[in-house]
């Protein structure tokens, strides 16, 4: 079993030697084993990945080096010598026609190196056979998860919260590789598949992130979610706060179930501000046509409470 992480992994190429691919899904109880090998500010995703290639003992991994953290998982990976085969692809940062040529080379590079490690010929015709039918962009009201990555489990944790679909279009969620033609062989099809790969609504790592703003388009909320210590969402959420007219919330976790209770109430929350909650109740109520909001903070020591009227004026607190 091959294991990866990132959209930009080239799995229909592995596939094409007949390798099996599976995409990591990380959520380890704590990060003892990654803490001990580097650095405590390397975000949560790296040290998840690092728990759990130790604690499965998986042996096959190939990586794309689209943030520094990646690389030191790598550099840690190789050290540790418990890999039978590991690899990091080098990501150009654009898709021009000299870096299509300059990812085709890495990525026969990694080609012959699959093929010496399994002792397997590629195969066109399963590489093409591997390709998997791209989700249509639908009408339907949804909820954009957008951001760092964020896997199958933090997806099931959001989607339970609210009535409407909720797409996963995190770093890792919109895997979307499409050939537009058939190939004879290995070179023919690197010719094409480079271009599709490169061809992918980009991650926040490329120079150019035109064709994002699609994700979050006609979506009724957006949930965007940051990793601790990492960068290239955060500037992002900044330019959506300030640019977006539908509700946006932020949640930030750290690969781990520690942060489940928080991450729940918060979502709560803003299923009910879409209208959109999974287990949100019809109540039937006459008033005088004014509006009241109580807020609740209970915490360790006190419970504090405010009642604000339409117009946000304080009328009663304790």
């Amino acid at each position: 079993m091959i294991y990866y992480v990132c959209k930009y992994t080239p799995i229909e190429l592995l596939e094409g030697f007949g390798g099996e691919c599976a995409r990591l899904e990380p959520l380890p109880d704590n990060f003892d084993t990654a803490d001990s090998l580097g650095h405590p500010n390397m975000c949560g995703y790296g040290k998840a990945i690092i728990e759990e290639v130790f604690s499965k003992d998986i042996k096959e991994m190939v990586l794309v080096d689209c943030c520094d953290v990646i690389r030191r998982v790598y550099d840690i990976l190789e050290e540790s010598g418990r890999m039978d085969f590991l690899w990091l692809l080098e990501l150009p940062h654009k898709k021009g026609l000299a870096e299509r040529k300059i990812f085709k080379k890495r990525l026969r590079e990694l080609a012959e190196s699959y093929k010496k490690y399994s002792g397997r010929d590629f195969d066109v015709k399963k590489a093409m056979a591997s390709f998997t039918e791209t989700a249509k962009d639908t009408a339907e009201k949804h909820i954009s998860l957008l951001g760092a990555h964020g896997g199958k489990y933090l997806y099931k944790t959001v989607s339970e919260k609210f009535t409407v679909t909720v797409n996963d279009d995190t770093c890792t969620g919109n895997r979307s590789v499409e050939m537009t033609k058939n190939a004879a062989d290995l070179d023919s099809f690197l010719d094409s598949y480079s271009t599709a790969i490169l061809g992918q609504t980009p991650c926040m790592r490329m120079y150019d992130t035109t064709g994002r703003e699609k994700l979050s388009a006609g979506t009724v909320g957006i949930i965007y979610h940051t990793m601790k210590f990492c960068d290239y969402y955060s500037f992002e959420y900044m330019n959506l706060k300030n640019n977006v007219s539908v509700p946006l919330l932020k949640i930030e976790t750290d690969c781990t179930s520690q942060s489940e209770g928080q991450l729940s109430t918060r979502l709560d929350a803003f299923a009910e501000t879409i209208n959109a909650g999974a287990n949100r109740r019809k109540i039937n109520m006459k008033t005088d046509g004014k509006i009241y909001a109580a807020g609740i903070d209970s915490g360790s020591t006190s419970t504090d409470a405010i009642i604000m009227d339409g117009d946000k004026r304080i009328i009663g607190k304790a």
